[in-house]
């Protein structure tokens, strides 16, 4: 091990051999914690080449047991987010597609940090079953024609045990690391096409377009030298996704999405058709359904992100599936499935909405809402703020032990470039037993993370860009 540690701090290209000689051992717990840290920072100075992460991120998805969906006809597509503040998508796109007649097999993660996580977000559902047991996989992917679990102990564990160490050593934003993480449980999937959403922004691991293009294209490029068909959207991020950030409420706000006559709806109507005013609900929810839309996509006909044709029979497809109710009966199909009690959910998130509801611009017992301090356009939310603030409120976890309260919900009712009067309400957080300290700590973040101006700032594209598919 030493002397593939040397040969990659000097920059030379490690061979396949060498590469697999290490997810290996990390594997089987024969090369020690030490020098797998040493070999990660090395990683870090010097990089790796296409050849390379393609062999690191088969490896490491050969490291354990493979999802094997080869007897179910129809193509396995999945998406893929970097990681952002109020991202739910995944909760949409996969009974959105599997209504289509793809075949969506999801393997999401739990959050860490300022960035939400699937898993905790279904975990919010009372009964919802993460099982991983192969026959109930193929069943649910062949009759429902989607699936969400969480990735096992046995499913890519190379990845497991080097995220931990990155995670500790200040190696986890190194892009031929973070390319081979997520291809290497993409890859245990059995899947031929991926879409990825690329965050970009300030409530994003890549803060700029720079850093984000790059982790794009290596993702893109290395995931087609391992056969698996892929497509790239760098997208914004900067306010909270969508009306709530919250598991629950997230939740929550993915089945009001799926509903054929709501404001998402009638949004993404108006979108498409490029028709104005959109009202004030619709305006807050306006970047969630255009992301929605543009990955759903990019799922259904990949081909779309370069084909003005196809492009607008998907998007055609894709609105007949939602406007007849296909999306919202599959979206109950998937879940009810995967054994979640939808009507005790409801019963859950009622009260917190009563309690966001009741407010009405007023801080009530576990209510605290956020004014603005002066008239002006609201100009900018650091998202890495807000997230960080949710986690700090209990809503995320620091560490991968902590456990996390999915009642904790902010609610955004102010939007990018919106006009506020002095006073007027921009947020509001729900948190049982909302104490003084935390309170005075959401009101000294908030301050800072919410900017104000006098003009108005200029327009902002929720797609940034687009990497097609070969």
């Amino acid at each position: 091990m030493n002397s593939i540690i040397a040969r990659k701090k000097a920059g030379f290209k490690l061979s396949r051999e060498e590469i697999e000689t290490v997810v290996r051992g990390a594997t089987t717990g024969e090369i020690p914690d030490y020098q797998l840290s040493a070999f990660l920072m090395a990683v870090c100075w010097r990089g790796m080449d296409v050849e390379e992460r393609s062999h690191l991120t088969r490896a490491m998805a050969a490291s354990g047991r493979k999802l094997d969906f080869s007897a179910i006809p129809g193509t396995k597509v999945d998406k893929h987010s970097t990681g952002g503040v109020g991202d739910k998508t995944s909760l949409v796109l996969a009974p959105w597609l599997a209504a289509a007649g793809k075949k969506v097999p999801m393997i999401s993660g739990r959050g860490l940090g300022f960035t939400g996580g699937t898993l905790d977000k279904l975990a919010a559902v009372p009964g919802y079953d993460f099982n991983s047991d192969p026959k109930r996989l193929s069943n649910l992917l062949s009759q429902v024609g989607c699936f969400i679990i969480g990735q096992s102990a046995d499913i890519a564990p190379a990845d497991k045990k080097l995220y931990a160490l990155r995670d500790v050593t200040a190696t986890v934003d190194e892009i031929s690391l973070i390319t081979a993480s997520i291809l290497s449980k993409k890859l245990a999937e059995d899947i031929g096409e991926l879409v990825m959403d690329v965050k970009c922004g300030s409530g994003a691991f890549m803060q700029n377009r720079r850093e984000a293009l790059a982790l794009a294209r290596s993702i893109a490029d290395t995931a087609h030298a391992a056969g698996v068909k892929t497509s790239c959207l760098i997208t914004a991020m900067d306010f909270p996704l969508g009306r709530f950030t919250g598991n629950a409420l997230e939740t929550w706000e993915t089945l009001q999405f799926c509903e054929p006559d709501g404001i998402y709806y009638k949004t993404a109507e108006k979108i498409i058709n490029k028709k104005k005013p959109f009202d004030p609900d619709e305006q807050v929810v306006r970047p969630l359904v255009e992301l929605t839309l543009e990955l759903a996509v990019a799922m259904l006909e990949p081909i779309a992100l370069k084909d003005l044709r196809r492009r607008q029979k998907a998007m055609g497809d894709l609105m007949e599936l939602w406007r007849s109710g296909a999306l919202k009966k599959k979206q109950h199909e998937w879940l009810t499935a995967q054994g979640a009690n939808l009507s005790a959910f409801a019963e859950k998130v009622k009260p917190i909405l009563q309690a966001l509801e009741a407010s009405k611009g007023d801080d009530g017992d576990s209510v605290l809402v956020f004014t603005a301090p002066q008239a002006g356009s609201l100009a900018h939310a650091d998202g890495q703020a807000i997230g960080n603030l949710m986690v700090e409120l209990g809503a995320g976890r620091r560490r991968a032990e902590d456990s996390i309260d999915d009642r904790t919900t902010l609610e955004m009712l102010a939007w990018r470039g919106k006009k506020l009067a002095k006073n007027e309400p921009i947020l509001r957080i729900y948190k049982a037993g909302f104490g003084t300290a935390e309170r005075q700590l959401a009101m000294r973040v908030l301050n800072k993370a919410l900017v104000i101006r006098r003009s108005p700032p200029p327009p902002q594209k929720v797609i940034l860009t687009k990497i097609a598919t070969p």
